[in-house]
């Protein structure tokens, strides 16, 4: 029986990762990097930028393009743009509020982003939706990012339930399969940015969130 609800942030809450990849993009261009528009490099970003540590990710870009800079001022660099454009553009997801509505009347419900904390704040506060939420972390806390299950793990510990207690609605590849690690249910979120195999390992797939429903949460 599902007894708490956890969302993942970028691309369920927040229509943001767009915002990100343009933040990555021109980061890069900033440092003299002509960015690939190919498959490999979308593969690339699904394995190892959505849904990952800001660390991780940077780690892995670095790495990819051969970048200098120490991880510390990529990153650095690289939030003081994403708050700039969270600032400007940053929307929710379609039927995030209806669905945040209708769950909290029902479930305790918990975010868990691999985001820093100052990130999720600020996403939280921009569509005013951080008094749905009993419980907030950040990847901030952990030293492995998703898909090691250690964020979803604390999360149910904090919101007092067990692992196979509760729903984790994501949209990436590794937020999946952290849930699948976890022994939790998952519901994913089909995005234009990722796709079927992507999400393989949750038990419901669906197009949108108007498509979850209480019933199909009690199914789970």
């Amino acid at each position: 029986m599902i007894r708490a609800v956890i969302y993942d942030m970028d691309g369920v809450i927040t229509d943001s990762e767009h915002l990100w990849a343009e933040a990555i993009n021109a980061q890069l261009k900033k440092h003299g990097v002509d960015v690939p528009q190919t498959a490999a490099y979308e593969r690339f970003l699904a394995r190892h930028v959505r849904g990952r540590s800001q660390q991780y990710s940077i780690m892995k870009v670095k790495a990819y393009f051969g970048l200098t800079e120490s991880v510390d001022t990529i990153l650095q660099e690289r939030l003081s743009m994403v708050k700039k454009l969270f600032h400007q553009k940053l929307k929710p997801v379609a039927g995030i509020h209806g669905l945040l509505e209708k769950t909290s009347r029902h479930y305790p419900l918990a975010v868990a982003s691999s985001s820093p904390r100052s990130i999720i704040n600020l996403s939280l506060a921009k569509i005013r939706a951080r008094s749905y939420f009993t419980v907030v972390i950040s990847g901030d806390d952990f030293t492995e990012s998703k898909p090691h299950p250690d964020i979803f793990l604390t999360t149910a510990r904090k919101l007092g339930v067990t692992p196979a207690e509760c729903l984790v609605i994501e949209d990436s590849y590794s937020g999946v399969e952290a849930a699948h690690r976890a022994g939790m249910r998952c519901i994913g979120l089909k995005q234009p940015y990722n796709s079927h195999k992507d999400l393989q390992k949750a038990d419901r797939v669906v197009q949108r969130l108007f498509d979850i429903t209480l019933p199909m949460i009690r199914s789970l």
